[in-house]
């Protein structure tokens, strides 16, 4: 008896799809969208505490950590970002 309520339910939320216009299946899109986002900035700033890591390290602006970064690699985050190849960790040699 529990499945059959349970596969109606389930089949109910299956429907909306098929049935609704364009504009209400973009609306519901944009809804997960943003709250996909809102739970993966949580789980960074909140409960991850990337925040706080980066206080630990000495980050307390952008400008410690560009100033790190240059010392570093040589290069600016954005000159960095420009020479960034599709392999992560990895720029070309000049």
């Amino acid at each position: 008896m529990n499945w059959i309520a349970a596969a109606l339910i389930g089949g109910s939320l299956l429907l909306p799809p098929f049935l609704a216009g364009d504009f209400y299946i973009n609306l519901a899109s944009q809804i997960l969208i943003a709250a996909i986002f809102a739970l993966s900035l949580n789980l960074l700033v909140g409960f991850g505490g990337m925040t706080s890591l980066g206080h630990a390290c000495g980050y307390y602006d952008q400008a410690h950590f560009i100033h790190d970064f240059q010392a570093f690699s040589g290069l600016t985050p954005r000159i960095y970002m420009t020479l960034a190849t599709p392999h992560l960790n990895h720029v070309p040699l000049l």
